[in-house]
């Protein structure tokens, strides 16, 4: 079997993870119409966090880019990265989160909380696609 060396760079997002303070940055408070179904594991919460940081960090890097004069190349290269690192760290936190919830991949409706927890909202009623073409094209349901 083949050993597969692991980039340095995520090595170092790994680690950065596990630095992180998760209270810095807390979550929203429950919705009354959501099931509490879990906890979020520490790991998660941690890449939680730290994606809430880079996001920050976008954000504020945007305003830079909005109020500063002159070129703004390494600014944008700053941004991309902030973007990409939450999207991903966004990314592992929902994989833990779904695998050790009881394995919620189907529910589009999951949500982490104050507290972290992890809560299941109301799904919404589907729509019927048959009677949005329906109503397109003229046709009626009877």
């Amino acid at each position: 079997m083949e050993t597969i060396e692991v980039p340095q760079s995520l090595n170092e997002l790994i680690h950065e993870i596990g630095q992180m303070d998760e209270s810095c940055f807390p979550c929203n408070h429950p919705n009354n119409d959501e099931e509490v179904i879990g906890e979020v594991p520490l790991f998660a919460r941690k890449a939680y966090a730290l994606a809430q940081f880079h996001q920050r960090e976008q954000d504020q890097l945007a305003l830079e880019c909005k109020y500063a004069s002159g070129e703004h190349d390494e600014v944008h290269t700053q941004m991309r990265r902030c973007h990409m690192k939450h999207s991903l760290l966004m990314e592992i936190c929902w994989f833990v989160v779904r695998t050790q919830s009881n394995n919620t991949w189907g529910e589009a409706s999951i949500g982490i909380r104050q507290g972290w927890q992890v809560v299941r909202g109301n799904q919404p009623q589907g729509i019927n696609i048959r009677d949005i073409l329906g109503g397109l094209l003229g046709h009626q349901e009877e």
